[in-house]
């Protein structure tokens, strides 16, 4: 995580502009709605980088509560194309419906 913001900020320096916010993506994004040790790390790693960066995900993730106890502001997300289950998580894609 840490190499991956670090060059993307050099190609965002490169191009006259700067990232502002990370969100992880995929099956990552997925694991650290509930695995709290990978959501300490990737909390810890936009730490790290910059504590200013602004992180993005699933509200009511243990990745918010991961990233807020070091003091990073999160933004939670909304997809409107997917289903939600009863407890605000995502409905996988495996299953009918969930698009």
């Amino acid at each position: 995580m840490i190499y991956q913001i670090g060059a993307l900020q050099a190609l965002a320096h490169v191009a006259g502009s700067a990232v502002t916010y990370v969100k992880p993506h995929g099956a990552l994004y997925n694991t650290i709605v509930n695995n709290h040790g990978q959501a300490r790390a990737v909390a810890q790693a936009v730490h790290a980088v910059d504590p200013g960066l602004t992180v993005l995900g699933l509200s009511g993730s243990v990745f918010f509560a991961e990233a807020e106890e070091l003091g990073l502001r999160t933004v939670p997300e909304a997809f409107a194309d997917r289903a939600y289950r009863s407890d605000g998580q995502l409905v996988s894609r495996k299953m009918p419906n969930a698009v």
